[in-house]
């Protein structure tokens, strides 16, 4: 039975089966319907031992302190316009975040999320999410000893995009 069901996706293993039964408990008892990735940055945001740094397009609107590049952009209802940022939790456990503009290094993916949110038709509502970076701050020592030696997590080709 498993063998012939498990490539037509009709049978579910058991641990999908447990997943599927975390996720429901969860929605019973939680007000909110988060996803995993904002389960994931929750649990990020409590961990004393984790760092990272998230790169997205957001709203002006969800920003709470605007530079006054931002602020210039918005309009009369205050929604209209989006603004790249990074939001970086650092080894004291402050939670900051700075617009990629000001940044030389990564100011280009500001252009890279206007085309995105154009290609993709996205609302001026969305928030577009696009890498997120984490260490553990214990293992943090052997990166900076060994910065060649790095591993990486990706995936490639998950959206049709190239």
């Amino acid at each position: 039975r498993n063998f012939l069901l498990r490539d037509s996706q009709i049978f579910i293993n058991k641990a999908r089966m447990a997943y599927l039964a975390k996720l429901s408990d969860e929605e019973k008892n939680s007000d909110s319907k988060m996803g995993d990735f904002g389960r994931m940055i929750d649990q990020f945001e409590r961990e004393e031992d984790i760092s990272y740094t998230i790169l997205s397009n957001v709203p002006l609107s969800d920003l709470k302190d605007l530079s006054k590049d931002a602020a210039s952009e918005l309009d009369g209802d205050g929604q209209n316009k989006n603004v790249t940022v990074a939001t970086t939790k650092g080894d004291d456990g402050n939670i900051t975040c700075k617009e990629v503009s000001s940044e030389d290094e990564i100011a280009h993916a500001d252009n890279i999320a206007k085309e995105q949110r154009q290609e993709r038709a996205l609302d001026v509502t969305q928030i577009l999410f696009m890498a997120i970076g984490f260490v553990y701050l214990p293992l943090l020592r052997f990166v900076k000893l060994c910065p060649e030696v790095i591993w990486c997590d990706i995936t490639s080709h998950s959206n049709n995009k190239g």
